[in-house]
């Protein structure tokens, strides 16, 4: 959600606490938007330039913009769609160019549209837009086809529900042989994934684990992220839109992560909503005095505590500087 790509900020956008998580993906586009993006959507790559997917590869573009305004007409935030860039780059050159080359060039393109900040060498988030790219070779194309081997079937027109395009992290460094040192900088996702909702979902940079599929065989799925969610509630934060292997890692990672606040005395470890809540919780149901950081057996010890270290009146619940102004607290409350 945060980014230093943010315009004029190196912080990134103000953060919306759980409001950001009641969006839906278009109102999270808006929101970024409305605080500091000029657009959004992603570069796309065009790497095959043989004559005869000419037809195929302006269907694919065409597909793409009229599913974006679909998706945002259908919205509660329709307006985003007056900011959409997908970036469509044809350019003879790369036919048939490596990731490492996109990269070069992606990055070159980035550093001219990013200006407040040190975008090569930032630890933080550089937002969906700066972070990704999908390259379209002649495989991803004839993918979309039912019949590759007849590219003007009536009965084989293009769809973004079928095969695959490739989207890239353009900042994992390769080797010499080409290969990325964590072997994890590109997958193969369903063409249809080229949308707001998947957009927005990385803007997060932990969820590109959530979708990761190991090519050459493997191609992430459209909803997949909805699929965890359901299907695998108990490792998936909802909060943080963050899924774990396990139940245990996912109970430390709550425990963990300043995204929550738990009570880790109570063995359901309530989560709250606020930094204020747990202090209260500690406060009434473990008689826990938060300045002091001390536990007491019961209410009673709590109240007497609070009466002889915090000048606590037991009348009024109201709390003195000193113990002479109490002193004259009561005096003055006893004779009204």
């Amino acid at each position: 959600m945060s980014s230093p790509s943010r315009e004029n900020s190196q912080e990134g956008p103000p953060s919306i606490g759980e409001d950001w998580y009641d969006l839906s993906a278009e109102g999270k586009i808006k929101w970024l938007l409305d605080t500091g993006d000029s657009q959004w959507g992603w570069v796309i790559y065009r790497c095959t330039y043989k004559p005869e997917l000419d037809v195929l590869w302006e269907s694919l573009k065409r597909l793409i913009v009229e599913e974006t305004r679909r998706s945002a007409a259908h919205s509660d935030a329709p307006g985003i769609i007056e900011k959409v860039d997908w970036r469509f780059i044809e350019d003879p050159e790369l036919e048939g160019a490596s990731r490492n080359e996109l990269k070069r060039r992606f990055r070159a393109w980035a550093r001219t549209e990013i200006t407040s900040y040190d975008i090569d060498n930032t630890t933080d988030s550089r937002g969906s837009r700066y972070s990704y790219f999908i390259q379209i070779d002649e495989e991803a194309l004839l993918s979309l086809l039912n019949d590759p081997n007849n590219l003007t079937s009536p009965a084989s027109p293009p769809c973004l529900k079928r095969g695959h395009v490739k989207i890239v992290r353009a900042w994992e460094d390769s080797d010499e042989s080409g290969d990325a040192f964590d072997n994890e900088d590109w997958m193969k996702i369903q063409p249809n994934m080229i949308a707001p909702y998947f957009y927005i979902e990385l803007d997060n940079d932990e969820s590109w684990y959530t979708h990761y599929m190991p090519p050459p065989h493997g191609t992430a799925l459209a909803y997949l992220g909805q699929h965890l969610q359901t299907m695998h509630l108990g490792m998936y934060c909802q909060r943080c839109q963050k899924p774990s292997r396990s139940f245990q890692a996912k109970k430390q990672h709550v425990i963990d992560s300043p995204q929550h606040n738990v009570c880790v005395r109570c063995p359901q470890q309530p989560d709250f909503h606020s930094e204020n809540e747990p202090n209260e919780h500690l406060e009434k149901k473990h008689y826990f005095c938060v300045p002091c950081g001390r536990k007491f057996g019961g209410a009673d010890q709590r109240a007497q505590h609070d009466v002889a270290v915090h000048n606590k009146c037991e009348e009024c619940l109201h709390y003195l500087n000193s113990a002479s102004d109490l002193k004259n607290f009561r005096t003055l409350y006893s004779s009204a």
